[in-house]
């Protein structure tokens, strides 16, 4: 019975070694993939409009 219960948690180790290697490998691929434009030509421009008529309407609606 102790046997398995050591193989048990060792598999269960290797287990979960393989799946934060795996998951770790997943948000360097989302965090070095291109975003499909160039973040240094993006133009800013400000707004003249409040939004506080937008909510009431919103908050009125629902």
């Amino acid at each position: 019975m102790r046997q398995v219960l050591v193989i048990g948690q060792f598999s269960f180790a290797i287990i979960l070694i393989i799946a934060t290697l795996v998951i770790y490998k997943q948000v360097q691929f989302i965090k070095d993939r291109p975003v499909g434009y160039d973040l240094n030509l993006l133009a800013e421009m400000p707004r003249k409009v409040s939004l506080e008529g937008s909510l009431i309407f919103l908050k009125q609606s629902y």
